[in-house]
């Protein structure tokens, strides 16, 4: 608990030190991939999922060829399905992502501007109340580490303050609680675009 207040007093040191340099808003909508967890009950099938991004970023550092910058995105997918031959599995599972880092960007002032992130954070796991067998579930809300690694490339057009984006970010997670014993199951793929305004 101490080493993630520590985490989240430093983060908003950080926030505050760039707040005088550029920052930007952006909202991003896309899909979430879920590879299949394996157990020893069989397979757990997740099945893609709309996922939508708010992030908040601001500069820290300002070269003549790239950038470094600080990132807080959080991420949203209100429902992910699930399949299984464990009928006592949740039926589907919602997950909230927060996972600030920091971002390393080319050409920021050009029209084709890409980047790379990485950011360590938590998420949090709402499993449905009824499992696939239609009885109520046993499986509970959790929240777990969580850590994102992607890149992406910003496109703006000329003395334009807004700037269109896409996206892929490779998620790695501790395992939901979804009433499956002994689950293996961490790795997500998130591919969205979307709009970036720039201040």
């Amino acid at each position: 608990m101490r080493k993630t207040i520590v985490f989240f007093g430093l983060l908003a040191v950080l926030s505050l030190t760039a707040a005088a340099q550029k920052s930007e808003v952006a909202v991003v909508a896309g899909a979430k991939f879920t590879p299949s967890g394996t157990s020893p009950t069989g397979q757990t099938n997740v099945s893609s999922a709309f996922a939508f991004e708010v992030s908040y970023a601001a500069q820290l550092v300002s070269a003549k060829v790239a950038d470094l910058e600080l990132e807080v995105p959080l991420l949203a997918i209100p429902t992910s399905q699930i399949n299984s031959s464990n009928l006592f599995t949740a039926k589907s599972y919602s997950s909230l992502y927060l996972m600030p880092g920091l971002r390393g960007r080319l050409a920021t002032d050009s029209a084709f501007s890409p980047w790379a992130a990485a950011g360590f954070g938590f998420v949090r796991f709402g499993p449905s109340s009824s499992n696939l067998g239609g009885g109520p579930s046993a499986a509970t809300a959790s929240t777990k580490a969580a850590f994102n690694f992607g890149g992406g490339v910003d496109l703006r057009p000329a003395k334009a303050p807004v700037a269109f984006r896409g996206e892929i970010r490779w998620l790695y997670t501790g395992v939901p609680s979804l009433a499956v014993p002994n689950l293996s199951m961490h790795n997500n793929v998130l591919v969205g675009g979307g709009i970036v305004l720039r201040f």
